[in-house]
Protein backbone atom coordinates (compact mmCIF):
# COMPACT_ATOMS: atom_id res chain seq x y z
CA UNK A 1 0.00 0.00 0.00
CA UNK A 2 2.81 2.67 0.66
CA UNK A 3 5.00 1.64 -2.25
CA UNK A 4 1.70 2.06 -4.31
CA UNK A 5 0.80 5.38 -2.64
CA UNK A 6 4.79 7.04 -3.39
CA UNK A 7 4.51 5.73 -6.75
CA UNK A 8 1.04 7.94 -7.22
CA UNK A 9 2.69 10.39 -5.58
CA UNK A 10 5.92 10.45 -8.00
CA UNK A 11 3.69 10.51 -10.67
CA UNK A 12 1.63 13.81 -9.57
CA UNK A 13 4.96 15.38 -8.97
CA UNK A 14 6.92 14.52 -11.75
CA UNK A 15 3.65 15.44 -13.55
CA UNK A 16 3.96 18.76 -12.00
CA UNK A 17 7.91 19.58 -12.74
CA UNK A 18 6.98 18.59 -16.48
CA UNK A 19 3.53 20.85 -16.86
CA UNK A 20 6.26 23.66 -14.75
CA UNK A 21 8.36 23.18 -17.53
CA UNK A 22 6.17 23.34 -20.19
CA UNK A 23 5.32 26.63 -18.55
CA UNK A 24 8.71 28.18 -18.30
CA UNK A 25 9.65 26.91 -22.13
CA UNK A 26 6.68 28.26 -23.63
CA UNK A 27 7.27 31.83 -22.44
CA UNK A 28 10.75 31.53 -23.72
CA UNK A 29 10.15 30.20 -27.20
CA UNK A 30 7.07 33.47 -26.99
CA UNK A 31 10.19 35.63 -26.87
CA UNK A 32 12.49 33.79 -29.76
CA UNK A 33 14.78 31.88 -26.73
CA UNK A 34 15.96 28.10 -26.21
CA UNK A 35 15.11 26.91 -22.66
CA UNK A 36 19.11 27.49 -21.81
CA UNK A 37 19.29 30.48 -23.48
CA UNK A 38 16.35 31.33 -21.15
CA UNK A 39 18.27 30.23 -17.89
CA UNK A 40 21.31 31.95 -18.87
CA UNK A 41 19.76 35.29 -18.79
CA UNK A 42 17.26 34.43 -15.92
CA UNK A 43 20.60 33.34 -13.64
CA UNK A 44 22.23 36.20 -15.05
CA UNK A 45 19.85 38.62 -14.20
CA UNK A 46 19.40 37.39 -10.40
CA UNK A 47 22.92 37.73 -8.95
CA UNK A 48 25.38 40.73 -9.67
CA UNK A 49 27.72 37.79 -9.45
CA UNK A 50 29.93 37.27 -12.78
CA UNK A 51 28.70 34.02 -14.41
CA UNK A 52 30.81 32.11 -16.65
CA UNK A 53 29.98 29.10 -18.56
CA UNK A 54 31.45 26.13 -16.95
CA UNK A 55 29.98 27.61 -13.21
CA UNK A 56 26.14 27.79 -15.06
CA UNK A 57 26.51 24.43 -16.53
CA UNK A 58 27.76 22.88 -12.65
CA UNK A 59 24.37 25.05 -11.09
CA UNK A 60 22.10 24.40 -13.98
CA UNK A 61 23.17 20.29 -14.01
CA UNK A 62 23.30 20.89 -17.44
CA UNK A 63 26.13 19.40 -20.54
CA UNK A 64 28.84 22.10 -21.09
CA UNK A 65 28.21 22.03 -24.49
CA UNK A 66 24.47 22.79 -24.25
CA UNK A 67 25.49 26.08 -22.38
CA UNK A 68 28.33 27.10 -24.73
CA UNK A 69 25.96 26.50 -27.57
CA UNK A 70 23.24 28.72 -26.08
CA UNK A 71 25.73 31.45 -25.14
CA UNK A 72 26.83 31.42 -28.35
CA UNK A 73 23.51 31.82 -29.72
CA UNK A 74 22.23 34.76 -27.10
CA UNK A 75 25.69 36.41 -28.31
CA UNK A 76 25.17 36.16 -31.83
CA UNK A 77 21.67 37.84 -31.05
CA UNK A 78 23.42 40.39 -29.44
CA UNK A 79 22.58 39.85 -25.81
CA UNK A 80 25.54 38.92 -24.38
CA UNK A 81 29.28 39.00 -24.54
CA UNK A 82 31.79 36.68 -23.86
CA UNK A 83 34.74 38.01 -22.18
CA UNK A 84 37.60 35.47 -21.55
CA UNK A 85 38.67 36.36 -17.75
CA UNK A 86 42.85 36.28 -16.70
CA UNK A 87 43.76 33.03 -15.88
CA UNK A 88 40.36 31.53 -15.55
CA UNK A 89 40.07 27.74 -16.52
CA UNK A 90 36.01 28.05 -15.86
CA UNK A 91 35.26 29.10 -19.38
CA UNK A 92 34.23 32.57 -20.45
CA UNK A 93 32.65 34.94 -18.57
CA UNK A 94 28.90 36.05 -20.01
CA UNK A 95 28.14 39.80 -19.55
CA UNK A 96 25.12 41.48 -20.74
CA UNK A 97 25.04 43.78 -23.40
CA UNK A 98 22.84 46.75 -23.89
CA UNK A 99 20.74 45.70 -25.85
CA UNK A 100 20.82 42.27 -23.47
CA UNK A 101 19.68 44.50 -20.58
CA UNK A 102 16.76 46.39 -22.91
CA UNK A 103 15.77 42.80 -23.31
CA UNK A 104 15.66 41.63 -19.63
CA UNK A 105 14.19 44.64 -18.75
CA UNK A 106 11.23 43.29 -20.89
CA UNK A 107 11.35 39.92 -20.81
CA UNK A 108 13.54 38.40 -17.54
CA UNK A 109 12.50 40.96 -14.73
CA UNK A 110 8.93 40.43 -15.51
CA UNK A 111 9.08 37.11 -14.88
CA UNK A 112 10.54 37.94 -11.60
CA UNK A 113 7.37 39.30 -11.07
CA UNK A 114 5.21 36.54 -12.01
CA UNK A 115 7.37 34.06 -9.87
CA UNK A 116 6.50 36.66 -7.13
CA UNK A 117 3.63 36.65 -7.72
CA UNK A 118 2.98 32.49 -7.45
CA UNK A 119 4.79 32.79 -4.22
CA UNK A 120 2.50 35.37 -2.76
CA UNK A 121 -0.78 33.01 -4.03
CA UNK A 122 1.23 30.12 -1.59
CA UNK A 123 1.16 32.53 1.21
CA UNK A 124 4.93 33.17 1.27
CA UNK A 125 4.99 36.66 0.75
CA UNK A 126 8.01 38.16 -0.24
CA UNK A 127 7.91 40.39 3.12
CA UNK A 128 9.01 37.15 5.31
CA UNK A 129 11.45 36.08 2.77
CA UNK A 130 15.35 36.98 3.23
CA UNK A 131 18.30 36.30 1.59
CA UNK A 132 19.26 33.15 4.12
CA UNK A 133 16.05 31.63 2.93
CA UNK A 134 16.96 32.36 -1.02
CA UNK A 135 20.16 30.89 0.03
CA UNK A 136 18.43 28.04 1.07
CA UNK A 137 16.03 27.41 -1.27
CA UNK A 138 19.22 26.98 -4.10
CA UNK A 139 21.00 24.43 -2.15
CA UNK A 140 18.49 22.73 -2.06
CA UNK A 141 17.72 22.74 -5.72
CA UNK A 142 21.12 22.02 -6.43
CA UNK A 143 21.34 18.85 -3.82
CA UNK A 144 20.48 15.45 -4.77
CA UNK A 145 18.47 12.63 -3.28
CA UNK A 146 14.71 13.39 -0.77
CA UNK A 147 15.33 16.61 1.06
CA UNK A 148 12.98 19.76 2.92
CA UNK A 149 12.70 22.97 3.86
CA UNK A 150 10.40 24.53 6.09
CA UNK A 151 9.97 28.31 4.14
CA UNK A 152 7.79 30.92 5.56
CA UNK A 153 3.77 31.39 5.23
CA UNK A 154 3.12 28.03 6.16
CA UNK A 155 5.14 26.77 2.35
CA UNK A 156 7.29 23.41 2.09
CA UNK A 157 10.01 22.80 -0.06
CA UNK A 158 10.25 19.01 -1.08
CA UNK A 159 12.58 17.52 -3.10
CA UNK A 160 12.76 14.12 -4.45
CA UNK A 161 13.89 12.22 -7.55
CA UNK A 162 14.94 15.58 -9.09
CA UNK A 163 11.68 17.11 -8.64
CA UNK A 164 11.44 20.08 -6.66
CA UNK A 165 7.78 21.00 -5.43
CA UNK A 166 6.14 23.58 -3.09
CA UNK A 167 3.01 23.42 -1.29
CA UNK A 168 1.34 24.75 1.60
CA UNK A 169 0.81 23.50 5.27
CA UNK A 170 -1.37 25.92 7.00
CA UNK A 171 -2.68 25.40 10.15
CA UNK A 172 -5.72 27.28 11.29
CA UNK A 173 -5.18 30.37 13.77
CA UNK A 174 -6.47 29.81 17.23
CA UNK A 175 -9.01 32.77 18.50
CA UNK A 176 -8.60 34.45 21.37
CA UNK A 177 -9.67 32.62 25.10
CA UNK A 178 -10.69 34.02 28.42
CA UNK A 179 -8.43 32.94 31.11
CA UNK A 180 -10.27 32.48 34.73
CA UNK A 181 -8.72 31.36 37.64
CA UNK A 182 -8.73 27.91 38.54
CA UNK A 183 -9.80 26.77 35.22
CA UNK A 184 -7.60 25.42 32.09
CA UNK A 185 -7.84 25.85 28.52
CA UNK A 186 -6.82 24.87 25.39
CA UNK A 187 -5.58 27.26 23.12
CA UNK A 188 -3.28 25.94 19.77
CA UNK A 189 -0.58 23.53 21.07
CA UNK A 190 -1.05 24.58 24.87
CA UNK A 191 -3.10 23.46 27.85
CA UNK A 192 -3.22 26.86 29.78
CA UNK A 193 -3.89 26.53 33.32
CA UNK A 194 -4.65 29.60 35.02
CA UNK A 195 -4.25 30.19 39.21
CA UNK A 196 -4.48 32.90 41.50
CA UNK A 197 -1.96 32.77 44.24
CA UNK A 198 -1.21 34.80 47.63
CA UNK A 199 2.47 35.07 47.13
CA UNK A 200 5.07 34.57 44.65
CA UNK A 201 5.82 31.19 43.26
CA UNK A 202 9.12 29.84 41.50
CA UNK A 203 9.46 30.60 37.91
CA UNK A 204 9.96 28.26 35.53
CA UNK A 205 10.17 28.18 30.93
CA UNK A 206 6.91 26.84 31.63
CA UNK A 207 4.93 29.17 33.51
CA UNK A 208 3.94 33.00 33.24
CA UNK A 209 3.66 34.63 36.21
CA UNK A 210 1.79 38.26 36.32
CA UNK A 211 0.59 40.35 38.94
CA UNK A 212 -2.91 39.35 40.56
CA UNK A 213 -4.68 43.05 39.40
CA UNK A 214 -3.91 41.40 35.88
CA UNK A 215 -7.26 39.40 36.48
CA UNK A 216 -9.27 42.11 37.28
CA UNK A 217 -9.57 43.11 33.83
CA UNK A 218 -10.20 40.58 30.99
CA UNK A 219 -7.20 38.24 31.15
CA UNK A 220 -7.19 36.23 27.47
CA UNK A 221 -4.55 34.35 25.30
CA UNK A 222 -4.48 34.85 21.69
CA UNK A 223 -2.06 35.78 18.83
CA UNK A 224 0.30 38.27 18.39
CA UNK A 225 -0.62 41.67 16.45
CA UNK A 226 2.54 43.21 14.25
CA UNK A 227 1.29 46.36 15.43
CA UNK A 228 1.98 45.55 19.34
CA UNK A 229 4.89 46.06 21.48
CA UNK A 230 5.62 45.33 25.12
CA UNK A 231 8.32 46.35 27.65
CA UNK A 232 10.62 43.92 29.10
CA UNK A 233 12.63 44.51 32.18
CA UNK A 234 16.07 44.07 30.77
CA UNK A 235 15.18 46.44 27.51
CA UNK A 236 15.28 50.38 27.55
CA UNK A 237 11.54 51.38 26.48
CA UNK A 238 9.09 49.13 24.54
CA UNK A 239 10.21 47.13 21.64
CA UNK A 240 7.61 45.96 18.67
CA UNK A 241 6.97 42.30 19.00
CA UNK A 242 7.74 41.72 15.48
CA UNK A 243 11.44 43.01 16.43
CA UNK A 244 11.30 40.36 19.90
CA UNK A 245 10.30 37.63 17.50
CA UNK A 246 13.05 38.28 14.85
CA UNK A 247 15.53 38.57 17.58
CA UNK A 248 15.16 35.35 18.53
CA UNK A 249 14.66 33.36 15.64
CA UNK A 250 10.48 32.76 15.73
CA UNK A 251 9.36 31.87 12.09
CA UNK A 252 6.38 33.16 11.10
CA UNK A 253 4.35 29.92 11.85
CA UNK A 254 5.75 29.85 15.06
CA UNK A 255 4.87 33.58 15.87
CA UNK A 256 1.48 32.78 14.65
CA UNK A 257 1.24 29.40 17.07
CA UNK A 258 2.74 31.32 20.30
CA UNK A 259 0.47 32.22 22.97
CA UNK A 260 0.38 36.25 23.82
CA UNK A 261 -1.45 36.78 26.88
CA UNK A 262 -3.70 40.09 27.30
CA UNK A 263 -4.95 41.77 30.23
CA UNK A 264 -7.72 45.09 29.23
CA UNK A 265 -6.35 44.29 25.61
CA UNK A 266 -2.74 45.15 26.73
CA UNK A 267 -0.03 42.93 26.10
CA UNK A 268 0.81 41.31 29.32
CA UNK A 269 3.45 38.62 28.44
CA UNK A 270 4.10 36.35 25.73
CA UNK A 271 5.13 32.54 26.27
CA UNK A 272 8.90 32.68 25.66
CA UNK A 273 9.83 35.97 25.45
CA UNK A 274 8.77 37.80 28.93
CA UNK A 275 6.55 39.52 30.96
CA UNK A 276 5.80 43.27 30.31
CA UNK A 277 7.37 45.51 33.43
CA UNK A 278 4.56 46.75 34.24
CA UNK A 279 2.50 43.27 34.90
CA UNK A 280 5.71 41.86 36.93
CA UNK A 281 4.41 41.28 40.48
CA UNK A 282 5.62 43.17 43.21
CA UNK A 283 6.54 41.79 46.73
CA UNK A 284 3.54 41.67 48.96
CA UNK A 285 0.99 41.13 46.50
CA UNK A 286 -1.23 38.15 45.18
CA UNK A 287 0.34 36.86 41.74
CA UNK A 288 -1.44 35.08 38.45
CA UNK A 289 0.41 31.77 37.59
CA UNK A 290 -0.14 30.82 34.12
CA UNK A 291 1.06 27.20 33.51
CA UNK A 292 1.44 25.97 30.20
CA UNK A 293 1.45 22.39 28.81
CA UNK A 294 2.47 21.15 25.18
CA UNK A 295 -0.38 18.86 23.89
CA UNK A 296 -0.90 17.19 20.12
CA UNK A 297 -2.39 19.44 17.64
Amino acid sequence: MYLKEMTRLSAALNALYMEQDDIYSAYAAHFGLSGTAFWILYAICESDEVKTQNALADGFHMPRQSINSAAAALAKQGYVALEQLPGARSGKALRLTVTGKAFCDRVIYPFFAIESRALDALGAGKKDFTAAHYDALAALCAGSGTAQLDLPGGVTARRADGVLALCTHRRETPERVLLRAGETVRWGGFAITCRKCEKTVENSENTVILRGAALDAPLSVGVWDARESMTLPISRGSRSLKRLFAERGFSPDEREQTPVIRSGGAVAAVYGIGTDALFLPTDGESVCVLTFEKTAE
